[in-house]
């Protein structure tokens, strides 16, 4: 522990306990991350951890509140040229100066179609000059709208103003990556021997499947404020994880817990269970391309039938909120009406969902027949379990589940190789746009074959918007276009459940982006604080 800590364990007030003698935290992470490339990769798993390798323009205070990570603030007049000025005396953890050259160069290898970047998606929703083009591979990347007009200046051109450009700007595609050391390890820079980057903590090893560990990055611009020396990131299922938290082997859980676990913790352990509000929903995505779901009716009938409460009470996830839409409530200031079938009696959902299966050709002689693919945890294979019993119970819906570890459940949804897909779906950003976006006809993350031209419509139009209220309005639009076309059945919007030693501090639970970053953590004095470091 360094000399600030050590200072403000002494002076440590009512609200900041004194600090425990050792900083290590152990955090399950419950996947193996697909890569620690920004530009690589599109999960939640990979942005936990990058976050406290890499750090953008702007990040997430403890709260979820948009505040100044490189850049110090950002000008525009028009919401179109934007200036951003950035830290003066930042340095990348190997001690070369950082400085707005870095960006230009970051952000043209996520253009660049020779990168592949799954997020390179996320310049054109920004809307940043020429990136159109150059995803078309008609301009070099050098011709995106970003420049350095000098070591602390960085100038973003947009092709259309954008009126929420701060929120964007915290996505982990966005991440600053270090020029010489890709040039010259190429696809091995993410190795714990080559790593160089500019968050709080650097990477110290990394054991597949395993854990990841990183340390403090003593050239971070803020390291005297930071408290937490390591951290180490597990990859463990539900029912380890479970178990090694009440060895005192993991500080914090992950989000994920299955009905059965959650009975016995709000027994035994519910003063260490905390509830996070979280930007996303749960629910499933449909391959709308291939039969049987190129037929919208079959799609409606699916999604009619199904009872959000009933589902959520069957599997003790009270806690979660049950819902229509993609958009929870207050995100952006959203508040959705509900579709008109919803307020229909389950009888009246059930007529209607059943004549729409037979128009479609299917019935007892001919009964719809589906796999349904998710990635590999207690919790998934429990929710579908749940939810094709009653497609069978009222539809005679003869459902095969499929379950696949992480990377293997992301390539094939991203291939499209699946019939109907588990989805788990989070925005980094503080806008509606974040979890509708990517359902648009031309986004590179779209994985349903969605494309309706009023979808797009209406989310272009909300792009052009400056203010807030004339965007929620045509987001209920989109909203109200997907519930008709249904590549997307949402279940409900969780609320993370985690499980948290009562030494651990900086935790908010009024942090809605549920987002945090270790930096802002710290371990306390308790009885049960760990006394010597868990590898």
């Amino acid at each position: 522990m360094g000399w600030f800590q050590t200072i403000l364990q002494a002076v440590a007030g009512s609200d900041r306990q004194p600090l425990a003698p050792l900083q290590a935290l152990v955090i399950n992470n419950a996947s193996e991350p697909e890569s620690l490339d920004p530009h690589k990769t599109l999960g939640s798993a990979e942005q936990k951890i990058m976050g406290d390798l890499l750090e953008g323009l702007f990040i997430f205070d403890r709260h979820g509140e948009v505040v100044p990570g490189m850049a110090l603030y950002a000008y525009s007049p028009d919401k179109k040229s934007w200036s951003f000025h950035l830290r003066p005396g930042t340095k990348w953890s190997n001690g070369d100066k950082l400085d707005a050259h870095d960006f230009v160069y970051s952000w043209r290898r996520l253009a660049d179609p020779k990168t592949a970047a799954p997020k390179a998606e996320l310049l054109r929703t920004m809307k940043v000059a020429n990136i159109e083009a150059i995803l078309a591979g008609k301009l070099p990347p050098e011709a995106l709208g970003i420049k350095a007009l000098g070591p602390l200046t960085l100038q973003l051109t947009l092709s259309k103003p954008l009126g929420f450009l701060k929120k964007l700007l915290v996505n982990s595609g966005l991440l600053p990556v270090h020029q010489a050391t890709i040039e010259r390890y190429g696809e091995q820079w993410t190795q714990p021997t080559h790593w160089v980057g500019n968050g709080a903590y650097r990477l110290k090893k990394h054991v597949v499947n395993e854990k990841i560990v990183l340390i403090r990055n003593p050239h971070y611009w803020d390291n005297q404020h930071t408290t937490i020396d390591q951290v180490t990131y597990l990859s463990l299922d539900e029912a380890t994880e479970i178990a090694r938290y009440q060895t005192g082997d993991i500080d914090l859980t992950h989000t994920k817990v299955s009905s059965d676990l959650l009975k016995k913790l709000k027994k035994e352990l519910i003063q260490e269970l905390r509830r996070f509000p979280m930007p996303a929903f749960r629910g499933y995505q449909i391959n709308i391309t291939l039969p049987p779901f190129n037929d919208v009716r079959v799609r409606q009938a699916l999604n009619l039938v199904l009872d959000r409460q009933a589902i959520l009470q069957q599997l003790c996830l009270v806690d979660q909120l049950p819902t229509h839409h993609l958009v929870p409530d207050g995100l952006g200031g959203s508040a959705l009406d509900q579709p008109n079938w919803a307020l229909w009696s389950p009888a009246q959902r059930l007529e209607t969902a059943q004549a729409l299966l037979q128009a479609a050709g299917y019935g007892p002689e001919n009964p719809l027949k589906f796999t349904l693919l998710y990635p590999n945890s207690e919790a998934n294979k429990q929710l579908a379990l749940v939810v094709c019993a009653l497609w069978q119970a009222y539809l005679g819906v003869e459902t095969t589940l499929v379950h696949r570890e992480w990377k293997v459940y992301l390539e094939e949804t991203r291939l499209r190789n699946y019939q109907m897909a588990h989805l788990s779906f989070s925005t980094t950003g503080g806008d509606p746009y974040g979890l509708l976006g990517n359902q648009c006809s031309h986004s590179c993350d779209n994985e349903t074959g969605y494309n309706n031209p009023n979808f797009d419509h209406w989310l272009e139009k909300a792009l052009d918007c400056l203010h807030d209220t004339e965007r929620r309005s045509l987001y209920y639009k989109a909203e109200a276009q997907l519930a008709e076309d249904v590549p997307i059945i949402p279940l409900f919007h969780p609320v993370a459940l985690r499980l948290v030693k009562p030494y651990v501090g900086g935790l908010s639970d009024r942090n809605p982006m549920n987002r945090f970053y270790t930096k802002d953590l710290y371990l306390t004095k308790h009885p049960l604080a760990p006394k010597k470091a868990r590898q």
